[in-house]
């Protein structure tokens, strides 16, 4: 039997976003939010803001960063930080009272990356162990500010051919200059803390610190923006369940089969 809902969601930043309330017993409910990556690119540290009329007083698979007033802000829990191309996360809810009619308005992604200030962080590089064709090398990132650096990306020049990190990805490379990303498990350095990342380079010889770094991160603001969202529908099936909305002239569709 199909059975049909209404939602809001939205289609920026290479997110769509939809709520589905899979239970309601008239004194309570619960359900799920599904964010889908729709881009080519995977999505950082992901987070969302909403508007919704009634209380919700658990989650699972993400934590509470505001609650005011109907308003939220929630995100991820660090193990499902980031969603691939393609790939979707699935935020388990409850809440009261029932009988849910009217969607969650104003919804919209609450990450926003953010180049860090020079005196926010501090890179230093020393030798590990030195044989002449090549080195071992350790690099540090120190946190300065007085926020967390979350998931962050690190862009530097550097004098010599870096092979590989043992914790951290070269994401690019280009005449010399790099971009490093963290490996998930230290994706965020806190306050006072460091991240070492040891990797391997060549020649050997002697070594100078890095040129024109660049850190970036990717935050979750606590504000309470808002921008305009679409209205969309959702029917499930046997097989799976099948999304709906539009924008402006355009009309979209997207399959989810189990």
């Amino acid at each position: 039997m199909m059975s049909k809902a209404r939602f809001r969601g939205f289609v920026t930043f290479s997110v769509f976003a939809a709520m589905l309330i899979t239970n309601d017993w008239g004194k309570g409910f619960t359900g799920q939010i599904l964010l889908f990556n729709t881009g080519t690119v995977p999505i950082e540290n992901w987070s969302l803001a909403f508007d919704f009329d009634r209380d919700l007083s658990s989650f699972w698979n993400a934590d509470v960063v505001r609650k005011e007033n109907g308003r939220y802000i929630i995100r991820n829990r660090g193990y499902n930080a980031d969603i691939r191309p393609g790939g979707y996360v699935e935020i388990g809810f409850s809440g009261a009272p029932g009988r849910v009619e009217r969607p969650p308005t104003f919804v919209r992604p609450a990450t926003r990356e953010k180049t860090a200030k020079p005196s926010e962080y501090r890179v230093d590089v020393r030798v590990t162990s030195d044989w002449g064709e090549a080195l071992n090398g350790e690099m540090t990132v120190t946190n300065l500010a007085n926020r967390p650096l979350e998931d962050w990306t690190l862009e530097f020049g550097y004098d010599r051919d870096i092979e590989r990190f043992w914790t951290a990805d070269i994401v690019g490379r280009d005449a010399g200059r790099y971009v490093v990303r963290n490996a998930g498990y230290n994706a965020v350095i806190g306050p006072g803390q460091s991240v070492k990342l040891g990797f391997r380079a060549k020649p050997g010889g002697e070594v100078r610190p890095p040129s024109d770094v660049v850190l970036k991160t990717f935050y979750v603001t606590k504000g309470f923006e808002r921008t305009e969202t679409l209205r969309l529908e959702i029917e499930t099936r046997d097989e799976g369940f099948v999304l709906s909305w539009s924008d402006l002239d355009d009309a979209w569709n997207y399959h989810i089969l189990r």
